[in-house]
């Protein structure tokens, strides 16, 4: 198998989290948006929130950007979904495992942990120096990737939110 074909996805959502600078109209019906609604972060935050940013990237992916205001905070949600037709999830895992592998040489053993009971993998992110209080958790549903970073929220709420993004996840068409 091509390596090409077991890094695009993992690329593709790469690319995906660097279009977050390319900001279009506000699309609540965007993907990304419709897994954590603002019922959704109000349920489990306890708090409002506004979508402030909204985009498609590469392929099927996109963006939302949420804003927590009471907490000076907020919940951002990346979504890919493999282009490629025939991927598997063999293959997903294989995308998902190169980009852990890369993201756990950046980071200290103490700030990347697995987690469990959030789709076939996922791995939270807790920088040891954190001044915004950040938390990202990347996980892989099926063949999808998603993302949630939080900030100014704590990990449980974190888990919380991911879980019901993974929840509210669209079939596959």
């Amino acid at each position: 198998m091509p390596l090409y074909r077991l890094t695009s996805f993992a690329t593709a959502f790469a690319c995906t989290m660097a279009t977050s600078a390319l900001a279009q109209d506000i699309n609540p019906a965007t993907t990304a948006c419709q897994l954590l609604t603002a019922e959704n972060i109000v349920e489990i935050v306890g708090k409002p929130a506004a979508i402030y940013e909204t985009n498609d990237g590469v392929g099927d992916a996109s963006n939302c950007f949420w804003e927590v205001p009471d907490v000076d905070g907020y919940v951002q949600v990346h979504f890919v979904r493999s282009s490629e037709p025939n991927t598997t999830p063999a293959m997903a895992q294989e995308g998902f495992d190169i980009y852990e592998k890369n993201k756990r040489k950046e980071l200290q053993a103490n700030e990347i942990r697995n987690v469990e009971g959030l789709g076939e993998r996922a791995y939270l992110v807790n920088l040891a120096d954190n001044p915004t209080a950040f938390i990202g958790i990347q996980l892989l549903s099926g063949t999808d990737m998603i993302s949630i970073d939080t900030s100014k929220l704590s990990e449980e709420l974190a888990i919380a939110l991911a879980q019901k993004a993974v929840a509210n996840k669209p079939g596959v068409d």
